[in-house]
């Protein structure tokens, strides 16, 4: 790893609400570690209980990474190709259909999973606004401010053996299930399980070289800390979240709005120069030249506008999204239905999972205005616990289609 040389960062885990903090200071000779702080009941404290804790200063200018544990958060494996950015683009209005929650209720960020140059997954991370604003409003008490809020299965990358082909690191509790698996010091999944004997059929079908039971906070710390001394250059943060950009229909609303305005102003300062010009002949010939430039240019725009408006429309009808597939799936599939894969092909898909019946996803599938052809691919079989594992073949409709 690329070390950053003379360089304190100090890292901070929030593992079963007790607030550790590792001072991490890199040289040329090595970095060293030291844990500073350690505050239980972090988010149960009163704001007069925090003002009273004694902890070590940390400088205001500091680098400080903040890594929040599984437990607050909202994890989802979304299946897309392409740079993270469009994927945010197109997933922040739609965090509603993801989530039980509305979308300005959420902040949200997507890492990728895998070979991030090739990535075909990421994990989207969503945590409520108002556990984000509660824990930093906490942190303002004790006059630390973060630069950067990660999360544990990041923070793990640098808790783990990367020399390890194959490491999966597992929390089982009354509270919580989960797990995460790395492939060396790559992260290839994370998220919650339903019970442990869920858990315990995933370490069985993805059998590690090394199955970690716990981290500890200390640990998880550090390595939140040495997530930014590492140089780490995949962009990650639940700080803030950007506002949402507008889609095309808001789009066209704002530009109308514009028009709207632009056409009120121009007939208004034509009104007047009409005025002006009974009594200043003269003067008015050069007003009336420049507006006459105005109005050309306000004509060549909203020209410029429309065309682009029809551009965006024209992309708008054309073949549906992978994201509007997958959300279209997410919203008829029954919820007890598991799916393993969706393989898409210009316009035909394969969709493999178990099911209850798998008769019912052929009917269900085959019913949607989105999907056509829909066909078994393989005979249906039973698995273990009794449901049937189907792989489904069909076609996407596209948009020019379903209105017809």
């Amino acid at each position: 790893m690329d070390y950053r040389f003379f360089e304190t960062v100090y890292g901070l885990s929030l593992i079963d609400d007790l607030l550790t903090i590792v001072k991490i200071s890199q040289e040329i000779k090595g970095c060293s570690s030291e844990k500073i702080a350690g505050i239980a009941d972090f988010c149960q404290l009163s704001d007069s209980e925090l003002r009273r804790q004694s902890i070590p200063e940390i400088p205001g200018n500091a680098t400080v990474i903040v890594s929040l544990p599984i437990k607050k958060l909202l994890l989802r494996t979304v299946p897309f190709q392409g740079p993270a950015s469009q994927l945010k683009d197109s997933l922040r209005e739609q965090l509603s259909t993801l989530f039980p929650f509305k979308a300005d209720e959420l902040a949200f960020d997507v890492y990728p999973l895998g070979d991030g140059a090739q990535t075909n997954e990421y994990l989207l991370t969503a945590v409520k606004q108002e556990v984000r604003l509660d824990i930093l409003r906490r942190l303002a008490l004790l006059d630390i401010k973060p630069r950067q809020i990660i999360i544990d299965p990041l923070a793990f990358i640098n808790c783990i053996n990367s020399e390890l082909a194959g490491q999966i690191v597992a929390h089982d509790s009354a509270n919580q299930v989960w797990c995460c698996k790395f492939q060396k010091d790559t992260l290839q999944f994370a998220g919650t399980m339903r019970d442990s004997r869920e858990l315990a059929a995933y370490i069985a079908e993805n059998t590690p070289d090394t199955l970690v039971a716990d981290v500890s906070a200390e640990d998880v710390a550090k390595g939140a800390a040495l997530w930014h001394l590492d140089g780490n250059d995949t962009p990650f943060t639940l700080l803030d979240d950007p506002p949402p950009i507008p889609g095309p229909l808001r789009l066209f609303k704002i530009l109308t709005v514009i028009t709207f305005f632009c056409l009120l102003i121009f007939l208004y300062s034509n009104w007047q120069a009409k005025q002006r010009a009974l009594q200043h002949v003269g003067a008015e010939i050069t007003k009336l030249t420049a507006q006459v430039d105005s109005t050309l240019k306000i004509r060549s725009d909203l020209d410029r506008l429309k065309k682009q408006v029809e551009l965006i429309n024209g992309m708008y009808a054309g073949q549906p999204s992978k994201v509007r597939i997958l959300l279209e799936m997410s919203r008829i599939l029954p919820k007890k239905t598991w799916l393993s894969s969706l393989t898409i092909k210009g316009d035909d898909f394969i969709l493999t999972g178990e099911a209850e019946t798998a008769s019912d996803i052929l009917v269900i599938l085959d019913n949607s205005p989105l999907f056509s052809n829909i066909q078994l691919k393989a005979p249906v079989v039973k698995s273990e616990s009794g449901r049937e594992m189907f792989r489904i073949a069909g076609s996407i409709q596209s948009r020019k289609k379903n209105h017809r």
